[in-house]
């Protein structure tokens, strides 16, 4: 059985960072699907509030979560701007044309997650933050 979490997150982008003990491992697009349980997360830039980030659950708007299982994750990142963007999970890192979306697969382990826009200007602009992998 497969989890599902949807994340719409409002900005120019979404950078994870490996830290501490925590790491997030790429796997490319073109591997075989492995056989354990992968959790879908939807990474959006919607037009609105440029630097917040939201968890779409169930229809409604929450805070992105600050906690994570550890396990196999899918980002597949929606870019609603007229901006380029990038997605950084770990070693991994696409960009992102404007009014694209792309796929990023990694196995996050349990620690600390550090997310952050990487494109230069947007995590001093509030693009950024943590997430417990447990």
């Amino acid at each position: 059985m497969s989890r599902k979490v949807v994340m719409s997150v409002a900005g120019f982008g979404l950078a994870f960072a490996a830290m501490g003990a925590g790491s997030a491992v790429a796997v490319p697009d073109s591997s075989a699907p492995a056989k354990s349980k992968k959790t879908k997360i939807k990474v959006e830039t919607p037009k609105t509030d440029m630097f917040a980030y939201f968890e779409k659950r169930r229809g409604e708007l929450r805070p992105m979560p600050k906690k994570l299982k550890a396990g196999s994750y899918v980002f597949t990142y929606v870019n609603n701007t007229s901006m380029q963007h990038d997605l950084k999970v770990g070693a991994a890192k696409t960009k992102i044309c404007s009014n694209c979306t792309k796929k990023v697969q990694v196995k996050l382990t349990k620690g600390k997650v550090k997310y952050k826009c990487t494109v230069p200007g947007h995590a001093q602009g509030g693009m950024k933050g943590k997430i417990k992998v447990t």
